[in-house]
């Protein structure tokens, strides 16, 4: 295997949908509710910090700025407590939904994919400039097909294409939606990491 690269791939530098931004309008919606409490305001974020039990400032800062980026699962009561209405907050994901939708029917045209060697081990393919999503996917057929290896093709925050050493392709999507429970809002995972070798 040693003449075959192997390297720490990154998707999200890559394929790319122009123009899609996922949850645009809610992130849009969380900076402007979340900028009525800045951080250069200490005692209105003091007691923020302390209403969602925090006691370190730079821990709870760090989980805010996340929070406000939708990286990580957030506190009902954080979004209730900077003023994000429950109905105001649907309608922007009705429009980040609707964005989904339209960046989903825009043919792409991938510049590179992977081909899976072992677990969260994956080589670099690259795509003549110009090849569209139905040759790359062809391309992809005959490679899983004479390795018997899974290609993938990802488009982080919209979809992954898994080409399986069958033939056979099957479809992912990543739709901008948030699990909102009782206590928490979990964000639906976005497949940044598909095809990112972990090497330690």
């Amino acid at each position: 295997m040693s003449d075959i690269l192997i390297e720490s791939f990154q998707p999200a530098r890559i394929n790319s949908v122009d123009d899609y931004r996922r949850f645009r309008h809610t992130l849009n919606l969380i900076k402007r509710q979340s900028s009525a409490i800045p951080a250069s305001d200490k005692e209105a974020e003091n007691r923020l910090m302390k209403t969602l039990g925090y006691a370190k400032p730079d821990k709870f800062r760090n989980h805010r700025r996340e929070w406000d980026r939708l990286e990580r699962r957030i506190p009902l009561k954080y979004f209730n407590k900077i003023g994000i209405d429950r109905k105001v907050l649907q309608f922007t994901l009705e429009l980040d939904a609707e964005e989904f939708e339209q960046a989903c029917s825009v043919q792409t045209y991938p510049e590179t994919a992977v081909m899976k060697l072992i677990p969260a081990v994956y080589k670099k393919i690259v795509f003549n400039k110009g090849t569209d999503e139905i040759q790359a996917i062809e391309q992809l057929k005959e490679i899983a097909v004479e390795t018997g290896r899974t290609c993938l093709i990802s488009f982080p925050e919209l979809k992954s294409i898994s080409i399986r050493p069958d033939g056979t392709v099957a479809y992912i999507f990543y739709p901008p939606e948030l699990d909102i429970g009782e206590s928490w809002i979990t964000v639906k995972r976005d497949g940044r990491t598909t095809g990112v070798s972990k090497l330690r």
